[in-house]
């Protein structure tokens, strides 16, 4: 009897252990990770600053890891993360005072790094690495210093800015033909449970226009009570994202992000200060960015689509009137928290301002790829 037992125990203990090893392996196996960043050189002006972002891949918590960025090798330190703080000491004295870790992230696997005042000695190959207590690993980037052009070829920069933003609406529009973005498109349109009850959404959700009839909606926190706009039904949290939207025939509107977290009942200022950041046209045929003050925007020529492209880790948001292919306006922010698409029609005035936002669908863009490609 005794014997039998013991012989039960001795046959199902190393079942116990081995399913104890699995359990550790696949733990291990969670808590590793890539880390991603950008794949092009960095490009920044002396005397000015450059923000690299990286991001791990599963997004995992990084508070409790080491981050570090060093030059060739890692006694060439820039700056060092660990224990939830950084730690300067031993960073190379030619980067005292001119980093900055951002970490409001941290806790989704986001991180950046701001230089500030480059120098042409900042040129070079740069490493971000990671170690967490059971993994490590990293990630090189390159910067690129243009050391001359501020002081001696102001407008050769000029250019080149206006290049780079343009060049940056093809990338994001390619990006978006390539890329399976039909989930993110219908997500991207406007969500009737955030919209004012004086809107009008059409059923497929794709077109919003105001209106002069108040509807009886359910009474909701998510819903805006007296601004007259919509927030669109996607989240961002992460990620580089690009949708346009048709504004032709339009008096007055406004198109942005926002944070998901912004005030929706009662008197909003809708500025970058409370968490929009918009571009629009007012009835005095006035483009601007509703900055605070306000900044007029001097477009060469009226836009019937605009294209917006958000690129959350960089923390930047781009506007683009797609009609000419031209830069628009950029916003500058290190995002944290979720966003989301923003949209107002503006009001009636007597029938001239009828004609809706509408989101336009991914294949508007790959067909307008493919027509350039073909000149």
């Amino acid at each position: 009897m005794h014997g039998d037992w013991s012989r039960r125990v001795m046959h199902t203990a190393p079942t116990v252990v081995q399913k104890w090893e699995e359990e550790q392996v696949e733990a291990e196996e969670v808590r590793q990770f890539q880390v991603i960043g950008p794949r092009a050189p960095v490009i920044a002006f002396v005397g000015e600053e450059v923000v690299v972002s990286y991001h791990l891949n599963p997004s995992i918590d990084a508070q409790n890891m080491e981050v570090r960025w060093y030059r060739n090798d890692p006694s060439g330190l820039v700056h060092y993360y660990g224990t939830s703080q950084d730690h300067m000491d031993q960073q190379m004295p030619e980067y005292r005072g001119r980093t900055k870790f951002l970490k409001g992230n941290i806790t989704k696997g986001l991180v950046a790094l701001r230089i500030h005042h480059i120098r042409p000695s900042d040129e070079g190959e740069y490493v971000c690495f990671f170690e967490s207590s059971t993994f490590y690993n990293k990630a090189q980037f390159k910067v690129l210093v243009t050391g001359s052009l501020k002081k001696k070829h102001g407008k050769l920069r000029k250019e080149y800015g206006k290049l780079h933003e343009e060049l940056g609406l093809k990338y994001a529009r390619r990006y978006a033909a390539k890329t399976d973005n039909m989930f993110f498109y219908r997500k991207c349109y406007p969500g009737s449970r955030h919209s004012n009850p004086y809107l009008q959404i059409t059923d497929d959700n794709k077109s919003v226009k105001g209106g002069d009839t108040f509807q009886e909606l359910p009474k909701k926190r998510q819903r805006f009570d007296n601004l007259v706009c919509v927030l669109g039904q996607q989240i961002f949290s992460k990620g580089k994202h690009y949708w346009e939207v048709s504004v032709k025939n339009k008096i007055k509107w406004t198109l942005s992000i926002c944070k998901d977290s912004v005030c929706r009942q009662g008197e909003i200022m809708v500025s970058s200060e409370t968490g929009f950041w918009t571009i629009g046209l007012n009835r005095n045929n006035d483009y601007q960015a509703l900055l605070n003050p306000q900044k007029t925007l001097h477009l060469e020529e009226s836009p019937e689509t605009i294209g917006i492209f958000l690129d959350y880790e960089a923390g930047r948001v781009s506007f683009y009137n797609v009609t000419n292919l031209s830069h628009i306006y950029t916003y500058r922010n290190c995002f944290t928290g979720s966003l989301r698409p923003y949209f107002y029609p503006g009001p009636l005035y007597n029938g001239q301002n009828e004609h809706p936002l509408t989101i336009l669908p991914l294949g508007h863009i790959r067909k307008a790829i493919g027509r350039r490609r073909s000149m």
